[in-house]
């Protein structure tokens, strides 16, 4: 399955075009090398047959163009297919649109509910949404200068639908500048050359980065008082829910977990005096 997903993503690019049917035609796309998302992902359904695989394309709606209402579908609601295989009771979802997409990791624009899986025999509804967490990990060590400053090591792992972000935010090459560019614009921060970023090979969802950080703000200095930010600057700093009328459900596309953890060496001398309260919070 994957030796046919990633060789149809080196013989056939997709020209950006989102589309429900083809336009020059299956052979003439695989002949040209590029398509739009119908003759990319239907050259990646024939793939998977000529290796054996039960596989079938699946019709859907992008995020951007609306969800497909189950009990009234039409076709000009569908404006995008994928490829879909079936192996037992399992069923694997590709999408040979994006470098960075894996099996059943899909671009973002396609967690959208439920598409139409299309065949005589198989004909049904297909569930869009990933039944795994994607999970970014990032684990820091920091030392505590007499100054208030704040130096340390950081190591990130983005996994899964973060993986994807990551890649397709910062692309195939040229990524490390522009992580780099980012880093300093949202910690104020300078590098000691340090940062290494690590793309996981075709078929793993994973992006790992260490780089040694100083960022500035996080610890204010008040007489013989330090007061410092535990979360240093990374998670969510902000209420992303500003709007005061909600008219729609929140989506966020797939199921996440984000972990956070900081160490501090505190400067010689100075003892820990209050510490934040272990707390759990649940939203109703």
């Amino acid at each position: 399955m994957l030796s046919a997903f990633n060789f149809i993503r080196s013989m056939v690019k997709w020209n950006d075009t989102y589309s429900l049917f083809t336009k020059n035609g299956v052979r003439r796309a695989y002949k040209d090398g590029f398509g739009n998302s119908a003759e990319v992902n239907l050259n990646l359904v024939l793939a998977l047959r000529k290796v054996g695989l039960s596989a079938f394309p699946v019709v859907l709606s992008t995020r951007g163009n609306g969800i497909v209402n189950p009990a009234l579908p039409t076709l000009s609601r569908f404006n995008h297919v994928i490829a879909a295989v079936i192996v037992g009771d399992g069923t694997y979802l590709l999408d040979a649109t994006s470098l960075f997409s894996d099996i059943n990791v899909l671009p973002y624009a396609d967690l959208n509910w439920q598409g139409r899986l299309v065949d005589v025999n198989h004909n049904q509804w297909i569930s869009l949404n990933p039944h795994f967490n994607s999970r970014l990990r990032s684990s820091g060590q920091f030392v505590v200068l007499n100054d208030g400053t704040l130096d340390g090591d950081v190591q990130q792992i983005f996994s899964d639908h973060f993986a994807y972000i990551f890649q397709s935010r910062f692309g195939q090459t040229g990524y490390k500048a522009r992580y780099e560019e980012e880093i300093k614009k949202e910690f104020t921060s300078d590098f000691s050359d340090s940062l290494m970023i690590t793309y996981g090979e075709k078929g793993s969802s994973k992006v790992t980065a260490y780089l040694h950080l100083k960022p500035e703000g996080a610890v204010s200095v008040t007489g013989n008082l330090m007061y410092i930010n535990p979360c240093v600057g990374f998670g969510n700093l902000k209420n992303p829910f500003t709007d005061n009328d909600r008219k729609f459900s929140v989506n966020f596309g797939m199921p996440r977990e984000e972990t956070y953890m900081n160490q501090f060496v505190v400067p010689e001398g100075y003892s820990v005096e209050d510490l934040p309260k272990p707390m759990t919070i649940v939203l109703p």
